[in-house]
């Protein structure tokens, strides 16, 4: 009434949605029949309006009504939209619109690629598929004796299709984005080390910021997994092999310093150094699998071995754990997607 009797016709301006919402990220899951291609906006503004928002691909167009005071989890709202597969179309761009106008669009994941490869100023590295299944975490038995209490019981575990990076974050990528080298055994080629659970997480907001991409820690059971050899099943003591020696920097090859990556045989997968040469941060708090109380259930979970480690260290089921602001020179992290 008041812009009415004013003329300020200003007042009934619907806000600018760029003003309301970040586009933190799109991306899509795939089955054998269709794709669910997900919108990550985060939340800038609760102003009550509803914006019709849009995602285009070569296989339609659909879309569906946002609104700021939406459930939401961490100021970021999703919206999930599924498209039925189209033979013989090509699904290449993913493209979002705002209330008819065109917001942003990205390259999708090129179906069932195996690879995906990243430029970060001068550091390149690649991402490795690690598909769906099932698996035995924990002591098996080509664990033997070695196997400790915080490795049973042994329990089935499922684990979802992910990218997982083919070596440990080097400290020249992390220099690149951090700007600077915390490790202690210098090397571009080496891995970054003397850097916490919050570190790691620092880094992986800035590197997403700066990427567009949605890298993160990978879980616990998906580091065994991929450790394990994923779909092949590779149930060797380490991670690649049942030799120490051709897959690992341990206490008695590694002169009680890193290496720098990809120097030793890789598993089944293509992933290398998941046993010894640096603990991998996960994901995970700790957790005892028989669902027993843990007296550091709010620490985190290592996995991997290092360079000072013994043989039954580096063994693919070995658990450690860290509290989330421990830094040690013999424990960096990799990628997970």
């Amino acid at each position: 009434l008041s812009a009415l009797m004013t003329g300020n016709e200003n007042m009934f301006v619907k806000p600018d949605f760029s003003k309301c919402f970040q586009v933190e990220d799109l991306y899509q899951e795939e089955n054998s029949e269709e794709m669910k291609v997900q919108v990550l906006l985060k939340v800038l503004s609760p102003v009550n309006e509803t914006y019709e928002l849009a995602v285009r691909t070569s296989w339609g167009l659909k879309g569906d009504t946002v609104n700021p005071f939406y459930e939401k989890k961490d100021g970021i709202l999703t919206m999930s939209l599924k498209f039925r597969k189209r033979p013989g179309i090509e699904f290449k761009i993913i493209g979002l619109m705002a209330d008819g106008k065109e917001l942003e669009y990205k390259k999708c994941t090129e179906s069932g690629k195996d690879v995906l490869e990243f430029e970060v100023g001068t550091c390149r590295f690649k991402m490795i598929r690690v598909e769906h299944g099932t698996f035995m975490m924990g002591a098996t038995e080509e664990q033997g004796n070695d196997a400790s209490s915080h490795e049973k019981p042994c329990h089935k575990e499922k684990v979802k299709d992910f990218f997982m990076m083919e070596s440990v974050v080097t400290q020249e990528l992390w220099e690149i984005i951090m700007g600077s080298n915390p490790s202690s055994f210098k090397g571009s080629q080496r891995p970054v080390t003397n850097v916490s659970f919050h570190d790691c997480c620092t880094f992986i907001k800035k590197l997403n910021y700066l990427t567009k991409e949605t890298f993160r820690l990978p879980t616990e059971s998906e580091w065994e997994y991929a450790a394990r050899g994923g779909k092949y099943k590779c149930n060797t003591v380490y991670s690649g092999s049942d030799q120490i020696e051709e897959v690992a920097w341990y206490y008695r090859n590694s002169n009680h310093a890193t290496h720098n990556i990809k120097q030793k045989k890789p598993n089944k997968l293509g992933l290398y150094d998941m046993s010894g040469n640096v603990w991998e941060w996960c994901a995970t708090k700790n957790h005892s699998f028989n669902g027993e109380y843990t007296e550091h259930s709010y620490w985190y979970i290592n996995r991997g071995g290092c360079v000072t480690s013994q043989k039954k260290g580096c063994r693919t089921t070995r658990r450690y754990y860290s509290h989330p602001k421990h830094k040690s020179c013999f424990l960096g992290f990799r990628l997970a997607k």
